[in-house]
């Protein structure tokens, strides 16, 4: 036990010396060590392509505090989970970076989770030290605000970690059932975006919660084909069948809203035909794959207003966002890029829209000049079938550089 001692001793010290708060041990040394010190094993779990760990090096790791704050009462290990796989699974790690927090014995006392800022990494180290879970801190501030969809979201996330799926599973579902209410309308973004990806995630392991996301599919389907197609139920229908998969597909309830309407002679602005125009976006691609081209072409509309009404979206974007970068903005051009690649394709499948095709490649050049713009109308082309239009597009991009170059030059 004196050589133990007099090791940990040489060891342990020299981590705050050189402002690094990870020993060079082996887990069964670092345990040993914790017993003779007196301390608690703490581990990094880290991969080598992990954004937030790298933040955590480059940061927290490198804070005075916590440099100090690890060396007094941890021995610190930094392990790369993909190499330790099997230390990673008995502390069940399934995301990073994960810090373990180990008895000398190797009992787990408890984890944090993601990437936090030194007085953050702190403050939720010493609730580890006393006890205290993230999720009592979460329930704490969720007696306060007990109808947060925000608060029971992220107290779902800590007891997901904990293996307490089934009050998880209950928390989750309250916040997709009632998430919206007043005065919590803010989180419909975050009901079909990060709240269904929790639920995706948790089915994995959870059947019921599979079976959970099923039921609300087959409600939304029922709302959506009933007399009165709510736009929520659309949104949710979406949302839930792209996690989802399986029947009714997508494209299916699009063909029977769209024979719906044909009996019922549904006029423009109904709630009929506002449902067909929010499924269309989705099933676009569908209908082209399927060489519904007609469909397709009917389904965006007049070529020009469709992509006029996506250069006044970006126009309106960068007016509320006030002359900064705009990720956000080129985030959208992206997508109006690719949703146009559609349109296009759909035009030239017909064999009856040329001209207007040439036109609306024209518009779409001028709106997003880039490489990746003429790359979309020349695999769209080729998708198409249409090899002449194909070579008419790589010598219009050619001109274009061309021009560019020249126009750079003087």
């Amino acid at each position: 036990m004196k050589k133990l001692l007099l090791a940990v001793s040489l060891v342990l010290p020299s981590l705050a010396q050189a402002d690094v708060p990870f020993a060079e041990l082996t887990f069964e040394e670092a345990c040993k060590a914790a017993e003779a010190s007196d301390r608690v094993v703490f581990i990094d779990f880290y991969t080598t392509w992990c954004g937030p760990c790298k933040k955590l090096d480059a940061i927290t790791w490198k804070d005075e505090a916590v440099v100090s704050w690890l060396d007094k009462h941890t021995v610190a290990l930094k392990i790369d989970a993909e190499k330790e796989a099997e230390l990673a699974k008995r502390y069940q790690v399934k995301s990073y970076p994960s810090m373990v927090f180990a008895e000398a014995n190797g009992d787990l006392r408890a984890r944090v989770v993601g990437y936090k800022a030194p007085a953050n990494f702190l403050a939720a180290a010493k609730d580890a030290m006393a006890g205290i879970k993230p999720s009592d801190r979460v329930r704490e501030e969720l007696a306060q605000d007990p109808n947060n969809p925000q608060l029971k979201k992220s107290l779902a996330r800590e007891l997901v970690r904990n293996g307490e799926h089934k009050e998880a599973l209950e928390l989750l579902l309250w916040c997709w059932d009632h998430g919206e209410s007043p005065p919590h309308q803010s989180f419909s973004g975050v009901r079909v975006s990060f709240l269904l990806s929790d639920l995706s995630k948790l089915s994995a392991a959870y059947p019921p919660a599979l079976a959970a996301l099923n039921e609300r599919r087959d409600a939304a389907v029922k709302v959506v084909l009933g007399d009165k197609p709510i736009r929520k139920a659309v949104r949710d229908f979406i949302a839930l069948n792209k996690k989802l998969g399986g029947a009714p597909t997508t494209l299916e309830v699009y063909d029977l809203l769209v024979s719906k309407a044909e009996k019922a002679d549904a006029p423009s602005g109904s709630l009929l035909q506002l449902a067909i125009m929010r499924l269309f976006m989705e099933v676009a691609p569908e209908l082209i794959k399927a060489g519904r081209y007609e469909e397709a072409v009917a389904g965006f509309g007049e070529p020009m207003d469709w992509l006029d009404s996506k250069i006044q979206s970006l126009e309106r974007m960068k007016a509320l966002l006030e002359g900064d970068e705009y990720s956000t903005v080129d985030r959208l051009r992206i997508i109006a890029v690719e949703k146009a690649g559609q349109l296009y394709l759909a035009l030239l499948g017909t064999g009856k829209h040329d001209a207007e095709a040439a036109k609306f490649a024209t518009g779409l050049v001028e709106f997003a000049p880039a490489a990746a713009t003429w790359k979309t109308l020349q695999e769209s082309a080729k998708e198409a079938k249409r090899e002449d239009i194909v070579k008419t597009l790589r010598a219009a991009e050619q001109e274009a550089l061309l021009k560019a170059e020249s126009s750079q030059q003087k």
